[in-house]
């Protein structure tokens, strides 16, 4: 499965995590609307407004640049991210 990795991504806002495969062919702010429309479907409305949110890393703080393609990025396999 070279070209999908498995993320963590934790939601404070509605205090979930979820785990996802996700392409690394994708651009971040692609998977950041997925995410954010997963969740505003779940809820039945638009609970979260995507160009509001942004990635970062659990681990070492770092924020991502939303045009970046997944491969460009460190976001590898068990990488946990944080939308905030």
């Amino acid at each position: 499965m070279d070209n999908k990795v498995l993320i963590e991504c934790f939601i404070p806002y509605i205090e979930t995590t979820q785990e996802l495969y996700v392409p690394v062919n994708k651009k971040i702010g692609t998977l950041r609307d997925l995410i954010i429309k997963s969740i505003n479907q779940e809820a039945g409305y638009d609970y979260l407004k995507s160009s509001f949110y942004t990635f970062y890393n659990k681990d070492t703080g770092k924020n991502y640049d939303m045009n970046k393609l997944i491969i460009e990025s460190d976001i590898r396999n068990g990488t946990r991210l944080i939308l905030l």
